[in-house]
């Protein structure tokens, strides 16, 4: 037990003290290559959705659960994880 309290410890430490990581864009996606990094910045890909087909998509899952069943989906925006 004292070692999971360590552990524990350590890593709330480690997350508290660890200076903030800059977020990393995206791989880009392209055949060519650019040369200028402003072009680089505004080229990144993007996912538009489907809200309707998202609707229709949970419906699908939801027919193969039982009514007790909940669903929590999650649709995140500018964001990773």
């Amino acid at each position: 037990m004292r070692l999971k309290k360590t552990l524990l410890s350590i890593a709330i430490a480690a997350a508290t003290f660890t200076p903030a990581m800059h977020s990393i864009a995206a791989p880009l996606q392209l055949q060519t290559t650019l040369d200028q990094e402003s072009q680089i910045q505004s080229s990144n890909t993007w996912l538009e959705i489907d809200l309707g087909q998202f609707k229709q998509n949970i419906e699908q899952f939801k027919s193969h659960m039982s009514d007790q069943t909940k669903i929590c989906a999650v649709m995140k925006a500018d964001a990773y994880g």
